[in-house]
């Protein structure tokens, strides 16, 4: 197993034994956000175990095209929870916004599952070996991938 692939579980696993301390401590502002920012960050750190884990290329980008929930998803999350935090209360509508950091979270899934049609995210992937991680795969990244990077 990869060095990487074993501190991202150990952060999975830190992730998990958090939340189930999160549940237990009953209600407090932005709860609801910040176990939500628990689930993104580990959807994302297994999908980045499974990537680098796997040898087969096209394995690596179905990985990394799955990622794409929790990178769109957890830094929306963490502010989300971080403005009900500080503010000292949940935000009016917060499940208007917890519902709109789901939908955004699940639209650039699809658009990451689809990119060998519109190449949005990766315009291209290629082998990049490197001593450390022979089977490493390049991401030449599309318009969408810059936009997303702007917008969280």
């Amino acid at each position: 197993m990869q060095p990487a692939a074993v501190i991202l579980a150990l952060v999975v696993v830190g992730t998990a034994a958090t939340t189930w301390h999160t549940l237990r401590i009953g209600s407090f502002p932005g709860r609801t956000d910040y176990l939500m920012l628990m689930a993104s960050g580990c959807w994302w750190a297994i999908c980045a175990i499974l990537d680098v884990s796997s040898e087969a290329p096209e394995l690596k980008l179905f990985y990394s095209e799955l990622a794409w929930y929790g990178i769109v998803t957890t830094p929306i999350s963490w502010m989300l929870f971080m403005s009900a935090y500080v503010r000292g209360g949940d935000l009016p509508n917060a499940s208007l916004y917890t519902g709109l950091s789901i939908a955004a979270g699940l639209a650039m899934l699809a658009i990451a599952t689809t990119n060998e049609l519109h190449h949005l995210i990766y315009v291209a992937v290629r082998p990049d070996p490197t001593p450390a991680y022979p089977d490493q795969l390049y991401y030449e990244h599309g318009s969408v991938f810059f936009a997303a990077m702007i917008a969280i």
